[in-house]
């Protein structure tokens, strides 16, 4: 898929839009001599940074720490004979309390809930090459931890500031990430990065109003060029806002998969929503992937996230195992990255067939939702009605519905494969006392992967409200995967 040229788009702050405005915006351009194709009004949305205790700062990432067991039982000791770092020696000062890194038992945990890089790193393999791209509220280049592995061609400001901004807290956000996915090691400062030989680069974004077109800008900045897209932030994670990402932002995600990870340069993105360590981290081990196979695509990272992942020993309950043999946790999805399985699968790797997409014809039958009862919807997948697109093997899965209810923080939703595999798409939202419409949301799972969508498809809606009914009037399925 590809932009129609040209777009025409319009900032208008914080104004509020009239008609008067759209025909204004209308009479500025002559639609036909330029032959423009669509033209939107960019009003500015809200883009949170992802934090866990208020104010992220670089300190907090490498010393929220517990206090640790005194006595180090049986485990710890062999553990640390087998993964000592005889062969790693940074003089970097707080390396040692990065336990994401090498967990020893600094903040009390099992000793091996770390992403096991020491050997990858061993082995050679720590970046080079690669290339990071940080869209947050831009990269500091005089830091110590990144100005080493700065790379200015991924970067660029596309604020509304435009200003030389100071290295403070307030605006060092994706400082921070950068160091966590790339900060230059045995430079004696900090810490030491995932991928510590990799390039990064930042896209200043998240420092002030953010439209539509400003996303769009920066997923495809320098697309050529780089490797890993990286952001830390998304909308309010407040427990009560919905949105999304606009129409040219979606765009800009289907240009970046479909015209270049074909061609074989392996672009990924990887956007967590959570904590702010969390999308870096990842972006360093998947750039640690790149390093050993530079071929990978999006996909072949997904793949290779999925079969390699491992059950943390958190003593989280409520695992489960799809049909396909994949465990999956709510929370923890397939579980925790283990870096040294990730690459080692990386220099072996069979690339993935070609993705086929199908969609159900949408079920438009109104229901009703009654206090303290279960809707129950079902819809038939045949592969005979896929034609070309044939899945026997899926990725992901996308229920789209509409729904209205008075207590929409009331409702849960699952959904259910022909395999009885039960994936829960909604929790209930205590905060959210304003939204009385769910409104044609796309619901996205994993937890289905490798299953056969052939069979009934159920979708049920839990309502925990005991006086207001609803309804639902639009359900339909969007399923990814592969022909076997």
């Amino acid at each position: 898929m590809k932009f129609v040229s040209p777009i025409i788009v319009c900032y208008t702050g914080n104004k509020e839009i009239s008609a008067s405005d759209i025909r204004h915006y209308h009479d500025l351009v002559d639609m036909n001599a330029v032959r423009v194709k669509w033209v939107a009004l960019q009003t500015p949305l809200t883009r949170v940074k992802r934090t866990v205790f208020g104010e992220l700062r670089l300190i907090d990432i490498y010393r929220t720490t517990f206090k640790a067991r005194e006595k180090k039982n049986s485990r710890e000791k062999v553990l640390e004979k087998f993964r000592n770092t005889s062969l790693i020696n940074f003089n970097d000062p707080l390396f040692g309390e990065q336990w994401y890194l090498l967990n020893k038992g600094q903040t009390g945990s099992a000793p091996d809930n770390d992403i096991n890089v020491l050997p990858v790193w061993k082995s050679g393999i720590t970046g080079k090459g690669v290339r990071i791209s940080v869209l947050d509220d831009g990269i500091h280049p005089q830091s110590e931890e990144v100005a080493q592995n700065y790379d200015s061609t991924s970067s660029e400001d596309l604020s509304f500031k435009k200003s030389n901004y100071n290295p403070i807290p307030e605006n060092s956000h994706g400082t921070y990430c950068a160091a966590i996915a790339a900060g230059v090691a045995n430079n004696n400062v900090c810490g030491v990065g995932v991928a510590y030989d990799a390039k990064i680069g930042g896209v200043r974004i998240i420092d002030g109003p953010v439209t539509d077109a400003q996303e769009a800008m920066a997923l495809i900045h320098a697309l050529e060029h780089v490797d890993i897209y990286t952001a830390s932030w998304g909308p309010n994670d407040d427990g009560k806002s919905i949105a999304g990402p606009g129409l040219l932002a979606k765009l800009a995600f289907l240009k970046g998969i479909s015209e270049v990870v074909p061609e074989g340069k392996g672009k990924c993105r990887k956007t967590f929503q959570g904590t702010s360590a969390a999308a870096p981290m990842a972006a360093g081990v998947i750039a640690l992937m790149l390093q050993a196979n530079p071929r990978l695509t999006w996909r072949d990272v997904q793949h290779i996230i999925i079969k390699t992942s491992r059950i943390p020993s958190t003593g989280e309950s409520r695992w489960s195992v799809n049909a396909a043999g994949h465990h999956y946790h709510l929370k923890i999805g397939f579980g925790i990255l283990d870096t040294a399985k990730m690459v080692a699968e990386a220099l072996t790797w069979k690339f993935v067939k070609p993705l086929h997409l199908w969609t159900t014809p949408a079920i438009t039958q109104t229901k009703f939702i009654l206090p303290y009862k279960s809707t129950i919807i079902r819809l038939l997948v045949k592969k005979s009605f896929m034609s070309t697109q044939r899945i026997d093997s899926l990725e992901s899965v996308s229920a789209s519905v509409n729904i209205i209810h008075p207590r929409c923080s009331k409702l849960e939703i699952f959904l259910i494969s022909p395999s009885g595999t039960i994936s829960q798409i909604l929790t209930k939202r205590p905060l959210d006392t304003d939204n009385f419409r769910i409104p044609y949301w796309e619901f996205t799972s994993l937890h289905f992967w490798g299953e056969d969508p052939n069979g009934l498809w159920t979708l049920k809606i839990s309502n925990h409200e005991g006086e207001h009914k609803g309804m639902v009037d639009y359900f339909s399925l969007s399923l990814m995967g592969t022909e076997l």
